[in-house]
């Protein structure tokens, strides 16, 4: 029984919340009380600017979403160190970088409200990850990765989960909000549960990329509750397959830092990689 836990963040009229996931398994306000630790919390607000707050922790049993626990703390970051900016709205600094997993995995992380008086600047003004950020980087890091915190993968095709050769698509027989796939394989898919399909053109069939949720399954046809675009009703397929979406944890054992952005009114903007946000970030 995994969780994810969502570390709540706020500054100002800002909100945002930081996705980890921990393999611990057990009452979720006993892993929320297991891994963050008053080190924990130190090492995660230290490097952030006064008035950015960890208003609380999100544990989510990741096999059963709706089952969920929060934990209020209410911390200032500016009880961590001296030096934080005045409160307010969010600092206007981030840090972005990606994880390196035990499995060989990069998956993208974003640090925001990041203090400002922590960065160093090159002759152009431009925010260089040097000096002291550097060695608060490396706590926030080591502090993810001694709680054993991981990411959440997505299974490759084997053996057990092979990629299924899709045949045919076309509306499904009794919901008109639902498409049936045909495909063929030696291992039937499962009745229910989300599925991935590769192959099929975004442009021309749109809707059907990433994981889908799948339903009413049978030895050679599934349905995916998307709704059905096209005027024929039976569209062939080739050279594309369809397999169980199967997901692990994977543990960070490292984190790259790269890149320091700040909010900035104009364009060009630039979104942070790898990442939806409302708060648009550009280079410096």
């Amino acid at each position: 029984m995994p969780f994810k836990l969502s570390f709540i963040m706020e500054a100002g009229p800002a909100g945002w919340s930081e996705q980890w996931y921990t393999p611990i398994s057990g009452r979720p306000d006993t892993v929320i009380d297991q891994i963050v630790t008053t080190q924990f919390i130190a090492a995660f607000l230290q490097l952030r600017a006064n008035g950015v707050y960890l208003m609380g922790v999100r544990a989510n049993d990741t096999e059963n979403p709706r089952s969920a626990f929060l934990k209020i703390f209410e911390i200032n970051a500016g009880n961590f160190n001296k030096l934080g900016g005045a409160q307010g709205d969010e600092p206007a600094t981030c840090v972005l970088g990606y994880c390196r997993t035990v499995g060989g995995r990069h998956r993208p992380v974003m640090v925001r409200g990041m203090r400002d008086d922590l960065m160093v600047r090159d002759d152009s003004d431009n925010p260089l990850l040097d000096g002291q950020i550097s060695l608060y980087l490396k706590g926030y890091t080591s502090a993810i990765t001694t709680a054993g915190l991981c990411v959440k993968t997505l299974n490759p095709a084997d053996q057990n989960n092979p990629d299924r050769d899709l045949v045919s698509m076309g509306p499904a027989m009794n919901d008109a909000n639902a498409t049936t796939f045909s495909y063929k394989g030696a291992i039937p898919m499962p009745a229910k549960g989300p599925v991935i399909a590769h192959g099929i053109s975004r442009r021309l069939y749109p809707g059907y990329g990433g994981v889908l949720p799948a339903y009413n399954g049978s030895p050679t046809t599934i349905d995916v509750p998307v709704l059905w675009r096209n005027a024929s009703l039976l569209v062939p397929l080739r050279n594309a397959t369809i397999r169980s979406a199967i997901y692990s944890l994977d543990a960070v054992f490292d984190i790259t830092w790269e890149d320091v952005r700040t909010k900035r009114i104009g364009r060009p903007f630039l979104a942070p990689r790898g990442r939806k946000s409302g708060t648009v970030y550009r280079s410096r």
